[in-house]
């Protein structure tokens, strides 16, 4: 590797390679389908919903935590059910 970076030079030291990384299971006309049905005033009770919606609407299946991870942090959205609270 250090003589393949001797042949290239300055650019070759210069150059920042980023890593390709896993792409996402949640994209493109999917992931559109669930940014609309988020941003509806009838939400998901559950992360579990969204998952189901997914597989019946969309035909992906995936794991809790990537659904998860996709709507809170990506989307950055939040669930509209409300949750109990004791009086």
């Amino acid at each position: 590797m250090a003589a393949n970076l001797r042949h290239q030079g300055l650019e070759g030291l210069l150059n920042v390679k980023m890593p390709p990384g896993k792409t996402p299971q949640i994209r493109g006309s999917d992931l559109e389908q669930l940014k609309h049905r988020l941003s509806q005033p009838v939400g998901f009770a559950s992360y579990g919903a969204i998952q189901a919606w997914l597989s019946q609407e969309c035909g992906l299946e995936g794991p809790y935590s990537t659904v998860h991870r996709t709507v809170r942090y990506q989307l950055q959205a939040k669930l509209k059910a409300p949750r109990p609270r004791s009086k």
